[in-house]
């Protein structure tokens, strides 16, 4: 009789332990990855709570913003950037967002709300330029929008994930011109 191999838990760790870079992915790599996103999906679910909007809102307006800044708006980065005026001191400003281009102009998804300056400076001066995949447009007609209108302007892949992220809010503009290619370092 012959030794009899069952298809079960034993083989499928026998065979993660003949490829080193397969024990490495199971043991390290799927459960980070899977830690960072539970965190990151609880970050934004804390959202609805104010203190920890504020808060979250602070930290990322002092660091990771400028982080972002360095790639936002380039053409393979999925983060965009908002050129604004201050509604109070007139100065340039500028704001990595996640920008999703549409067929009547621009939806960026809200994840701290309506509390942002970057979104009370431009619906105090009712347009912008944004800079997003390798493409600047002028924008006006800022317009707060909730989930529901939002959606079915969004691609599959932007719903999938500001759902996860429990973004509720989102402001939508209207295209002014023709994108324009932008030389982004």
């Amino acid at each position: 009789m012959g030794r009899e191999h069952s298809i079960g838990a034993s083989n499928k760790s026998r065979l993660a332990g003949r490829n080193p870079l397969r024990r490495f992915v199971l043991r390290s790599v799927l459960p980070f990855a899977t830690l960072l996103l539970v965190l990151v999906l609880a970050f934004f679910r804390l959202q609805a709570i104010k203190p920890v909007t504020d808060a979250s809102r602070a930290l990322n307006k002092r660091f990771g913003n400028p982080a972002m800044m360095r790639l936002a708006g380039r053409r393979y980065f999925f983060a965009g950037l908002i050129r604004h005026e201050g509604r109070r001191s007139g100065r340039e400003y500028a704001t990595p967002i996640w920008a999703v281009p549409t067929t009547e102009g621009i939806v960026i998804s809200l994840p701290f709300g309506e509390g942002a300056d970057w979104l009370k400076n431009v619906l105090a001066a009712g347009r912008a330029t944004i800079e997003t995949r390798g493409e600047t447009w002028a924008v006006a007609e800022p317009e707060v929008i909730e989930r529901e209108t939002a959606w079915p302007l969004l691609p599959r892949r932007a719903r999938l994930l500001f759902g996860l992220a429990g973004i509720e809010r989102y402001l939508k503009l209207r295209r002014l011109s023709e994108p324009s290619s932008v030389m982004v370092g």
